[in-house]
């Protein structure tokens, strides 16, 4: 059975408070997963206990960092801790699943399996996202939290900031290529006019761009 069933790759994009929500929600559900319920486990075995303790700490420093630079990598260590135990926690049950025979055992962790297209056909290109939308991350000045609508077939979502004339192409700049619906975006300039857009990406190309979102930066 392969070990990479699961979707991982989006977690690096998650915000502090996504990705401690994550680790908490699968704790909560490996309580009572068979993989973990009623058995004694190692302690090199990530389970809901450690899982907890990661987001506490991650909690912790999240707002810490905010206000002391110095902090900044011992958040990003933390960050790498908790991704690292959500992958090796999903492969003990991925272990537990295929030493049982039982792929149920895969289901309702927490975790969106990763989608194989086993089709010949070619993947066609994504239509533009039915929804884009840009708003303020509330009390955190200089972030917006833009998000778009999932979409078939899954790839990427390119997302560009415009602080010009947005009919001017060469104004427009690329912030990040996202693996999620929802996406952060920190560092901007408070009090100024920005516009943005996105667009869908896979195997096949890059759908069109979105409508064009203004937004004042708080």
């Amino acid at each position: 059975m392969d070990h990479n069933v699961f979707n991982l790759a989006h977690l690096k994009d998650l915000s502090d408070g996504d990705l401690a929500l994550q680790v908490d929600t699968m704790a909560d559900l490996f309580d009572d997963h068979p993989a973990y319920k009623d058995q004694t486990l190692p302690p090199w075995i990530i389970g809901p206990a450690h899982l907890r303790a990661h987001s506490v700490d991650l909690r912790h420093l999240s707002p810490a960092a905010k206000h002391d630079e110095s902090k900044e990598a011992e958040r990003q260590l933390v960050r790498e801790k908790v991704v690292q135990a959500i992958t090796f926690s999903s492969q003990y049950v991925v272990m537990f699943a295929a030493h049982e025979n039982d792929s149920s055992h895969l289901e309702n962790i927490g975790l969106e399996p990763r989608h194989r297209n086993y089709s010949k056909e070619a993947p066609k290109r994504p239509g533009i996202t039915k929804k884009f939308v840009v708003k303020h991350n509330q009390g955190v000045s200089g972030s917006v939290i833009a998000s778009v609508n999932a979409w078939e077939g899954k790839g990427s979502v390119e997302l560009q900031v415009c602080q010009g004339d947005p009919a001017n192409e060469a104004s427009w700049r690329t912030i990040n290529i996202f693996h999620s619906c929802r996406m952060m975006v920190d560092g901007l300039e408070p009090a100024t006019r920005c516009y943005f857009r996105a667009r869908l990406r896979n195997d096949a190309g890059n759908g069109p761009w979105s409508e064009v979102v203004e937004l004042i930066i708080l």
